[in-house]
């Protein structure tokens, strides 16, 4: 199966707001002097909202699936979120963006990537459980 066959609904919803989320932090530092908290604002608002659908419905789902066994990366996607949110509590400056960059650009490989927790044939058994939380999720945004 080609990995294009492989993207089901989850990766592209997923892997869709990754590109918003990127497009949103690369305008917030368009001036690399400073941080334009608009665009920032939205950016942070909109990574706490994607992780809490990994977090409470995408892993908790794949996990369901596989008998109660955590996908494998599900640890290192936790420890991500973490010291992701935690940089997204004091007032942003460039140095907490790059900081959150180098976080988000292997965190987004291990998520998208071939063999990646986003794939269609490592989540097909949670795409039922994720389509009942979709709808909880949307209700968040």
């Amino acid at each position: 199966m080609t990995v294009e066959r492989r993207r089901g609904p989850i990766f592209e919803f997923l892997a869709a707001d990754h590109a918003r989320l990127d497009a949103l932090l690369q305008a917030a530092l368009a001036r690399s002097e400073q941080i334009d908290r608009g665009p920032f604002d939205e950016f942070r608002e909109g990574l706490l909202r994607h992780i809490a659908i990994e977090k409470k419905i995408l892993l908790p789902a794949a996990r369901e699936a596989r008998g109660g066994d955590p996908l494998l990366q599900a640890r290192r996607l936790r420890i991500d979120h973490g010291a992701i949110a935690a940089l997204l509590v004091p007032t942003p400056t460039p140095e907490i963006a790059a900081e959150i960059r180098k976080i988000l650009g292997p965190h987004n490989v291990v998520e998208e990537g071939e063999g990646g927790v986003y794939m269609r044939d490592r989540l097909a058994r949670a795409i039922r459980v994720f389509r009942r939380g979709f709808h909880a999720a949307a209700a968040m945004g």
